[in-house]
């Protein structure tokens, strides 16, 4: 019998368009544990950038953890997580 696949959770944040917070991002994943699958940004219109990691190694109050000091960021607008769904093969 296989092992069960592990959770994949994905947070989305707004945040102004500044790289140190794709730093400090990193190294909040890391110091958690957690294993970041993916990392996206985008750069927006008004100084701001939508930033989406998924990540996996982690239950939901691990992410919720995770989403809440990213929201504490001072460049951060909003962080919110969500599980994504399993990928099919």
């Amino acid at each position: 019998m296989s092992p069960p696949p592990k959770s994949r959770f994905s947070l989305e944040i707004l945040a102004d368009a500044d790289s140190v917070v794709l730093v400090r991002l990193v190294e909040r994943i890391q110091s958690l544990v957690l294993i970041p699958l993916r990392l996206s940004a985008q750069w927006l219109p008004g100084e701001r950038a939508w930033i989406t990691p998924v990540i996996t190694g982690a239950d939901e109050l691990g992410v919720e953890t995770l989403a809440q000091r990213v929201a504490q960021f001072p460049t951060v607008h909003f962080a919110v997580w969500k599980r994504e769904p399993s990928p099919s093969i």
